[in-house]
């Protein structure tokens, strides 16, 4: 048991020292983002185009005459 104590409480120690160590240089502060080109901070319309040919109805094509209507 005493063998135990002692191997785990060398253990913190070696633990502590490595995290108390240096480690070198601060690492640099991550980059500026480049700015987005302002072709592509459009909003896409492919979807509402594509929408509006497939699933809206066509508009009512053949006219209403007004001798059509039943007197």
């Amino acid at each position: 048991m005493r063998k135990m104590m002692r191997a785990s409480l060398l253990l913190i120690c070696v633990l502590l020292a490595s995290g108390c160590a240096d480690h070198g240089d601060v690492r640099p502060v991550c980059p500026a983002l480049q700015l987005v080109p302002p072709d592509l901070m459009q909003e896409p319309t492919t979807e509402q185009r594509v929408r509006g040919e497939l699933l809206e109805p066509p508009p009512h094509v053949t006219p209403r005459s007004a001798d059509s209507k039943p007197s």
